[in-house]
């Protein structure tokens, strides 16, 4: 017997193999095995057994079965066949993406560890007081009520033990050791303290929860969106809909669009679920993620709580699929192919298994919003602040009115800064600008230092004191004299959070500052630090990008300042205006979520800016009218589809020649196509980026027609040394 195999490389074609006779029994359509190929082993993805080969030469054979559980789950099967035809990416890529975890080698040595537990000897000469030494006797005091093992390592997170104590224990038989494999749950230090049984819901969110729960008990497929402000209480609903999930023992998987969001969700989970809750992203070992994949499987775990790809994890009896701010960029897959969003995902595959996806934001995507509105999906509104919680008042700043030039504070928030100091609260700070300074000019002939290998400017990191590049991560020691003219006359120009910081300091020589960015988090677990810190209101300011409007629930923050809220509002991408609504209004809601009032101030240079209005009155209908109105004159979603096809090489002209050809191809079709052009950042990694954006009426419009057009899908094939891409669904044009 024969199989044709999906090898994970940019081929849209099966390579035959020998099935072994003594595999013939295991290996199944849709079994992932271990083969060579190319003078190297691989995985491979069985696409179908025949009889006999259809490759004329010789074949090689399969050298192991690696997984079966692509088999024993059809939604996957399923799954794998739509992303390959909605992103049009290579079978063996999809799988390689959604499975990476099974495509990666081992590289963990097993650790052990010690575990001890009272004998009953060791209970006699206990209660007998018999046992000398002050170290032992403790010892055996802790454990004294255990019935199973206790682990060496937590006891002593509580007494102080020496190895000669529990030498001494063991041979004199009151103790038992034993040596186990290292246990690598992820969550085993998240302090949760006693779990709570009990979980009253709103009036409004009790309706919610039971519009919701009766789509659960139906046991059919639905999508349902909730728009809920930020700090209504949607986390309840999930909690509570997963505690009725539990009782049916069935599972649920509630996706989070960032790491930094995992540990407040998982552990507002455990205090209801305790060891039934699982994590999964790509922080994690290769250790963890095998302990959770060996406990998903075993269904030891119930609740998985994860970024995108946690989509894909083989969760047996899955009831319903949880997408909390959906709204998210980070769902989306943008390097690489496919690039898929995981949200869009969580439909398909809630689809594929008959169960509701439940979706979850204070500001929604506009095509969930209109997919809404249209009725294609179920709508709730949730426009209360849960418990005793009231929405902040929001103050917007024209800085143009400020005396100082390049003023970064205003007076206004100043003023509330210091306030908010005197009375012990906590105040968070958005700018979305990294390092200190945004570029270095030379003041002579206005050069802009970029890398040698990415047409963007290069970013000052006084950190490291060196210029980076944010794509490639290049370092640059600062040159003395200008590349392009020889004058020694350069200028540091852009503000960045290091140079926030350091001038809070000044401001404020007192306060406790925290910065929370892609740099103050690079280390592995820093950005756990950072919250708890902040959250145990050891830092009085939390200052950072993006990643400090997620959804963070601190209620001793009372104060949100945005100091540039124009960051991103010239971007040349149709998105720009969506986005800078939703940063604005998700920040803003970070305040006043305790029972103290919040208040947020937004600093901006051009006030008059219709998404900068609307966030600043925290009005989404009228952001909602103003942006569908702005889509439909342009034709962009939700009103059509659109899909980008970048080209990525060093010969430009090449590049171009190529692109002729296959726009040459689909504008005989009935497609809106603008370009070719280069892309708003031109180059990476010394690769030129030439695109073409390609619009289509319906879904799977240009997904049909470039899989049934050979002359199409040959020019892509036989492409050399270009890279291509098809970015489905796009959500940057940059």
């Amino acid at each position: 017997m024969y199989a044709e195999v999906h090898l994970p490389i940019a081929v849209n074609q099966t390579f035959s193999y020998l099935i072994p006779k003594n595999l013939e029994n295991e290996i199944k359509k849709g079994s992932l095995v271990r083969l060579p190929f190319a003078n190297r082993s691989s995985i491979g993805y069985i696409e179908k057994i025949i009889d006999n080969k259809s490759y004329k030469g010789d074949v090689k054979a399969i050298d192991s079965i690696v997984s079966n559980i692509i088999v024993n789950m059809p939604d996957l099967k399923k799954l794998i066949d739509w992303m390959h035809h909605y992103y049009l990416t290579p079978k063996g890529l999809v799988v390689k993406n959604i499975l990476s975890f099974l495509f990666k080698k081992n590289q963990t040595v097993p650790k052990k560890q010690k575990i001890i537990r009272i004998t009953k000897k060791g209970v006699n000469a206990f209660n007998e007081k018999r046992i000398k030494g002050t170290s032992r006797i403790k010892i055996l005091e802790k454990i004294y009520l255990k019935k199973d093992f206790i682990k060496i390592s937590d006891l002593k997170k509580y007494i102080s033990i020496s190895s000669a104590s529990i030498e001494t224990l063991i041979r004199d038989k009151y103790i038992h050791l034993k040596e186990i494999e290292f246990d690598y749950n992820p969550l085993e230090d998240v302090e949760i303290g006693e779990n709570i049984k009990n979980l009253t819901l709103s009036e409004k969110q009790n309706q919610i929860f039971k519009k919701l729960k009766q789509k659960i008990d139906n046991d059919c497929f639905s999508v349902n969106l909730i728009h809920g402000i930020t700090g209504s209480g949607k986390t309840e609903i999930y909690i509570k809909l997963v505690e009725d999930l539990l009782k049916e023992k069935k599972t649920a998987l509630i996706l989070v669009p960032e790491i930094v969001l995992t540990p407040e969700t998982a552990r507002r989970f455990k205090l209801y679920f305790q060891d039934k809750v699982g994590i999964w992203n790509s922080s994690m070992t290769y250790a963890e993620k095998r302990w959770t994949w060996e406990n998903l499987l075993n269904q030891n775990l119930k609740i998985i709580i994860g970024t995108r790809s946690s989509i894909f994890l083989p969760i047996k009896n899955l009831s319903t699929i949880i997408v909390d701010e959906e709204h998210d960029n980070s769902y989306k897959q943008m390097e690489g192919m496919p690039t898929y969003n995981a949200r869009d995902i969580a439909i398909i595959r809630a689809k594929n298994l008959n169960i509701p996806a439940i979706m979850g934001s204070a500001t929604p995507s506009i095509e969930s919003y209109y997919n809404s509105a249209s009725g294609k999906y179920n709508f709730f509104e949730l426009m209360e602040r849960y418990g005793s919680a009231t929405y902040p008042e929001v103050k917007l700043v024209n800085m143009f009115e400020e005396k100082k030039e390049n003023q970064i504070f205003s007076r206004n928030l100043l003023e509330n800064i210091e306030n908010r100091l005197k009375n012990k609260e906590q105040i968070i700070l958005l700018h979305n600008r990294r390092g200190y300074a945004s570029i270095l000019q030379c003041l002579g002939c206005g050069y802009i230092f970029t890398s040698s290998k990415t047409s963007a400017p290069l970013t000052y990191h006084r950190t490291y004191n060196q210029l980076l590049c944010h794509h490639t991560e290049e370092r640059y020691n600062i040159p003395k004299k200008c590349v392009k003219c020889d004058r020694m006359e350069l200028k540091l120009k852009g503000v960045g959070t290091e140079q926030i910081e350091d001038k809070l300091n000044k401001f404020f020589p007192r306060a406790k500052i925290l910065r929370f960015d892609a740099d103050s988090t690079s280390k592995k677990n820093a950005y756990k630090i950072i919250l708890k810190d902040f959250e145990n209101h050891k830092a009085d300011i939390l200052i950072g990008t993006q990643m400090v409007s997620k959804g963070f629930d601190f209620h001793n923050v009372t104060l949100v300042g945005v100091l540039n809220a124009d960051i991103g509002l010239f971007s040349p991408d149709f998105r720009s205006g969506e986005r800078i609504f939703q940063l604005l209004y998700q920040v803003c809601g970070r305040a006043g979520r305790g029972t103290k009032p919040g208040k947020a101030i937004i600093q901006s240079f051009n006030i008059s800016d219709p998404y900068i209005q609307s966030s600043s009155i925290m009005d989404t209908k009228k952001y909602y009218n103003i942006l569908l109105e702005d889509r439909l004159s342009t034709n962009y979603p939700p009103f059509s589809k659109i899909i980008r096809v970048l080209l990525k090489g060093k010969n430009l002209i090449k590049m171009k020649k190529q692109m002729e050809h296959i726009k040459k191809n689909i504008k005989d079709h009935d497609f809106e196509i603008l370009g070719p052009v280069l892309a708003p950042i031109e180059k990476i990694n010394n690769l030129y980026r030439l695109h073409i954006i390609i619009k289509t009426k319906k879904p799977l419009d240009f997904q049909n027609f470039y899989l049934n057009n050979k002359s199409l899908k040959n020019i892509f094939d036989n492409l050399k040394d270009i890279k291509y891409q098809f970015d489905v669904d796009p959500l940057s044009l940059l």
